[in-house]
């Protein structure tokens, strides 16, 4: 068996074979090359008054030479000849005795493994190419070459469009406005690369000395960084220049609330780019978007409600304020005032609305339901009812609604609960007044409802009912017969006419004649004149005027309504609203023009009195009249009003001049 020792002398005999063998492979190639020179290019940058070193190594022991080649023309003491080229020869370890005073040294020399060169002090002078030369096995020359320049470093690295704000230096743009940022650079000798990137991430990198950036701003950029950067292999480190971004946008308007023990203050807080505002009208919304009222608020847009002793009103200052703003820019709505919307809830008692009905019906020996509605916004309520000042504990119930009140003089919907009561009326007692009585943290409000008897009520709307048919049916009887008056007239009128006509016609014929016979014409004695007949009353057409009144409840006033009993029920469906019109008919003959003006009068009345009593319907006509220029005198008309008892029946008289009574 072979020993470790042989082992180790075997696998060093095959290793310097395979040595001897890569060496004349490289001899080989080396010599079929046929004294080809190889040349390594490198470029060097050295700033002035510094001190660079070329290094130029060898693989044996020849003798080496730097040839160099200067852009300036070289001095006497380095060359006895006119051009910019010249060789040195190091002699061992120092230079040519002719060249001991340049800036040049060599360092190694023949024999030896190093052959660097040396220069200090550099200058503008020494720039050119410097190049190794060395001898190998005789027939092969390596170079290595160096491209020695002056430093001229990048420089004046520039954003464009930088303006000064507050000591920075911004590019400004406006939001949806296409921006482009554009970033330049001096460029030195060496090449130069510039990169722009923002606060987060970076946007472009380019082997130039000028880039640009175009994107459309949002208001999420501005004040953000943006930074541009030049690289370079002369420079020891990058050149940098910084900006922030000034995006200018329409502001976004908030409302903030300061509310106090003695006032609430209202402050319309706009966030934009400029900070200068301006500031519009406050306008007052309910909740369900129906507009209330216009304010003006102070010019650093503040708006402030002083709190009285009196708070009965103070809900009415609930629902949703906007305010409006302004910095001069377009928003991307198109509009250059932009809004801020709150929405205000006071911390007051529960308010029964303005809808809530006074007097409700109810039938001897059943079941009825009173019911109320209660504008709360604060917490939860407890509602109480009471008959002659004793509690009644009966089935209660609650349901939240959408009703209606009285904002500011606007009836406007608001945000309800309906409170309903189960009662039975047994006795006559049970019709009275009943007391309701609202509470939450705030504090308690109450209500004062009155049951009547429906059969009373039936009784009531039947003969109201009545009442407008009879006179209904009256107008259309006197149209009737005023046309027909009008059409006989006018036939009589006509016939008269026709005869008078012919007679004229013979008259004219038999004087022309020799013998004429003359013919007396007698009128009918009867027959009435023009002027005669303009002072008769003929009806002959009707106009009808329209004119819509409304009317506001007070306790004091008593409002007549005539309705029919479908309208009366569908009333009832309605959720706190008790809302219903009537139309009044009244008829004026007048002989002016053979017309007769119709007047129609409509009014709107809701029954929440807080009193009513035995009121009379009362219906007040108002008479439409015009004087014709033929005729200065005409007929005087009256109007008396006449009230009658609880039944609510209605009279109107009418008292021409001759003492006739019309109804």
């Amino acid at each position: 068996m072979t020993n470790p020792a042989d082992k180790a002398n075997i696998i060093a005999s095959d290793m310097t074979f395979l040595i001897s063998v890569l060496k004349l492979l490289v001899l080989f190639v080396l010599c079929s090359s046929k004294q080809s020179v190889r040349y390594t290019h490198k470029n060097v940058f050295a700033g002035t008054n510094e001190t660079v070193v070329l290094n130029c190594y060898r693989i044996d022991k020849v003798a080496c030479a730097w040839r160099i080649s200067k852009k300036a023309v070289p001095s006497a003491k380095e060359s006895n000849e006119t051009d910019k080229t010249y060789t040195l020869h190091p002699e061992g370890h120092s230079l040519n005795p002719k060249l001991k005073s340049s800036n040049i040294d060599i360092i190694g020399g023949n024999d030896t493994r190093t052959c660097k060169l040396k220069i200090r002090s550099f200058s503008a002078a020494d720039e050119g190419i410097y190049t190794c030369k060395y001898l190998s096995s005789g027939t092969f020359t390596l170079d290595k070459r160096y491209n020695v320049q002056l430093k001229s470093l990048p420089s004046n690295l520039t954003i464009h469009g930088l303006i000064m704000k507050n000591g920075r230096q911004v590019v400004r743009g406006v939001e949806g406005t296409k921006l482009t940022i554009v970033c330049t650079v001096k460029r030195g000798r060496s090449a130069v690369t510039l990169r722009l990137s923002t606060t987060k991430v970076y946007i472009q990198t380019k082997n130039t000395y000028r880039i640009t950036y175009s994107f459309m701003p949002t208001q999420k950029e501005n004040m953000q960084s943006i930074v541009c950067c030049a690289n370079s292999a002369s420079l020891a480190k990058p050149l940098s220049v910084k900006a922030l971004l000034d995006i200018q946008y329409s502001p976004v308007v908030k409302i903030k609330c300061r509310p106090t023990n003695r006032k609430l203050v209202l402050i319309c807080n706009p966030s934009g780019n400029p900070t200068n505002y301006t500031f519009g009208d406050w306008e007052h919304w309910s909740e369900f978007k129906e507009h209330i009222r216009t304010l003006e608020g102070s010019p650093d847009g503040k708006l402030t409600f002083l709190k009285s002793n009196n708070n009965k009103r103070l809900h009415e200052t609930d629902g949703i304020y906007k305010c409006k703003a302004s910095n001069g820019m377009y928003g991307t709505n198109g509009h250059v005032y932009q809004k801020g919307t709150e929405l205000v809830h006071n911390k007051v008692s529960p308010i029964f609305v303005n809808a809530n009905k006074p007097i409700q019906f109810g039938r001897y020996g059943q079941k009825m339901n009173l019911t109320v509605c209660v504008y709360n916004n604060y917490g939860i309520i407890q509602a109480t009812i009471s008959k002659l000042n004793e509690p009644l504990y009966t089935e209660t119930s609650q349901e939240i609604i959408r009703t209606h009140d009285i904002f500011h003089d606007v009836n406007v919907t608001v945000p309800g609960i309906k409170v309903t009561f189960q009662l039975t009326l047994n006795k006559d007692e049970d019709f009275t007044d009943y007391t309701i009585k609202a509470c939450n943290k705030m504090g308690c409000n109450k209500l004062t409802v009155k049951i009547a008897s429906e059969t009373i009520h039936s009784t009531v709307e039947q003969s109201t009912s009545n009442h407008g048919i009879v006179i209904v049916v009256l107008v259309l009887v006197n149209i009737v017969i005023g046309a027909g008056i009008g059409v006989f007239v006018r036939y009589w009128k006509q016939k008269i006419k026709k005869r008078m006509t012919t007679a004229a016609n013979v008259r004219e014929s038999e004087e022309s004649n020799d013998d004429s016979v003359n013919y007396n014409i007698v009128e009918n004695e009867n027959h009435q004149t023009s002027s005669q007949e303009n002072k008769n009353q003929i009806l002959t057409t009707v106009h009808i005027i329209g004119n819509e009144k409304r009317y506001k409840n007070t306790a004091s006033s008593v409002n007549a309504s005539v309705a029919s009993d479908n309208n009366i029920k569908d009333m009832d469906n309605y959720d706190c609203v008790y809302k219903q019109s009537y139309t009044t008919l009244v008829v004026q003959n007048r002989a002016d023009d053979e017309n007769v003006n119709l007047i129609t009068k409509q009014i709107s009345i809701y029954e929440n009195e807080h009193s009513l009593g035995n009121s009379a319907f009362e219906v007040s006509p108002e008479f439409l009249q015009v004087t014709s220029p033929e005729d200065q005198t005409l007929p005087i008309y009256e109007n008396v009003n006449h009230q009658t008892s609880s039944q609510g029946t209605h009279m109107t008289k009418v008292i021409d001049r001759n003492g006739d009574m019309r109804i």
